[in-house]
């Protein structure tokens, strides 16, 4: 080893630098899983196979009048009651298979145990983000992809309000259409199960800034009885200017960040949520879904085994390994309660 070096005293080398100096201070940015804006969106199910099956009843048998004037269903006195043959139930089956992924990371027993800091336990956390991430992935993949869509349900915001929302005025509503357009289809392809009030819209912040700057919001925000309290900072308002809730339709921006290049890359960050695009879904009930159903949930993560976080300390190789498994697949299970709206700006 090198001898080292004389110096003269100062002020600033007298000691060795360590980690104490800030109290052990650590900046990090991996996020609790309870955060994510996917929680809003999507309804979790519990699984007790990684393969199986989900019945899906066709609804618009239940609201099905031809005669307006009801004709087929009068019961005159004497006669036999009517019963229709084409009353029944029409159902089908769709299949799921879950996936499961490990996101792991080994670390070595010398680095672990001359740590200044919780190195795996900050270990276990990043993973659990990685994990919590994909899921986000796994959705916005199932939102983007049209086949999956109910006829009817997806199209180009010039179509369903008149103009791309970004050129919105107070005398061209185009947001406020777009959603009335939306969430009517919605309505009527639910029968009248779905209704505004169950419905999230979702869109990245960088869409979010777009419409909260259009002259319709600023008109909207200002002759709402909710102006005040909007403006003192409550809910989405005090970061992008829109209000919780919007034209009846629940607001859910989605800032949800992925990193697209490789390690030792010149870093390149997106939102999972692409620009200019809205989804209006449906989550109804709570995060978890109840057992048996129905459920009218649009997008549901079918799991059968959940951000299972595992440490093994493998003493031959004296490492530890931090595993998180997640086993699970998102489907789109209720395109009827779905809406895409595109070409934003």
């Amino acid at each position: 080893m090198a001898a080292g070096v004389f110096t003269v005293v100062g002020q600033s080398n007298t000691y060795i630098k360590d980690h104490n100096a800030t109290g052990k201070m650590i900046v990090g940015f991996s996020r609790n899983p309870k955060d994510f804006a996917l929680n809003r969106y999507v309804q979790i199910k519990k699984v007790t196979k990684d393969r199986g099956y989900y019945l899906q009843i066709n609804q618009f048998n239940a609201a099905r009048i031809v005669a307006s004037n009801l004709a087929e269903y009068v019961w005159p006195d004497g006669q036999p009651r009517p019963v229709l043959n084409n009353n029944g139930i029409e159902f089908r089956y769709l299949d799921y298979e879950t996936i499961r992924r490990n996101f792991g990371q080994p670390t070595g027993k010398k680095a672990s145990d001359q740590a200044d800091f919780d190195l795996i336990g900050l270990q276990e956390d990043e993973l659990s983000f990685k994990a919590m991430l994909s899921r986000s992935v796994q959705a916005h993949s199932v939102l983007a992809l049209a086949g999956n869509y109910d006829t009817g349900h997806r199209g180009d915001v010039t179509i369903t309000g008149g103009g791309q929302w970004s050129a919105a005025l107070s005398t061209t509503p185009f947001i406020q259409k777009s959603i009335n357009v939306g969430a009517n289809r919605i309505l009527l392809d639910t029968v009248g199960k779905v209704k505004k009030k169950d419905l999230v819209l979702t869109f990245n912040p960088n869409t979010a800034n777009k419409i909260a700057e259009t002259q319709e919001l600023r008109d909207h925000i200002k002759q709402s009885p909710q102006a005040l309290e909007q403006v003192r900072g409550a809910g989405a308002f005090s970061q992008y200017g829109l209000p919780d809730m919007l034209y009846g339709v629940n607001i859910q921006v989605d800032d949800t960040v992925k990193v697209t290049s490789a390690r030792g890359a010149t870093v390149v960050t997106e939102f999972v949520c692409p620009d200019a695009v809205a989804y209006m879904t449906s989550r109804v009930g709570g995060l978890v879904a109840p057992r048996g159903g129905p459920t009218f949930s649009s997008l549901t993560c079918f799991a059968y085994e959940e951000m299972t976080v595992e440490k093994k300390v493998d003493a031959d190789d004296r490492l530890t390994l931090c595993n998180v498994v997640d086993d699970v697949v998102v489907v789109m299970t209720a395109p009827a309660s779905t809406y895409a709206f595109l070409n934003l700006y």
